[in-house]
């Protein structure tokens, strides 16, 4: 058995929704452009290592 809710209850959830998921979306492209730049720098800086220092020992 479905339960009806009124149009304004579900327009009320709705925007709570999407502004969750808007405020989610921004954080994560802001974690994604400082791991970005992370990335960046740590590959100038292997750049800059000679070539036997560059190996990655496990």
């Amino acid at each position: 058995m479905t339960r009806q809710i009124s149009m304004e209850a579900a327009l009320n959830a709705y925007r709570k929704k999407c502004g969750e998921l808007l405020e989610a979306n921004i954080l994560l492209e802001a974690q994604a452009a400082e791991l970005q730049a992370e990335n960046e720098q740590l590959k100038g800086e292997a750049a800059s290592l000679p070539a036997e220092e560059r190996t990655t020992s496990t």
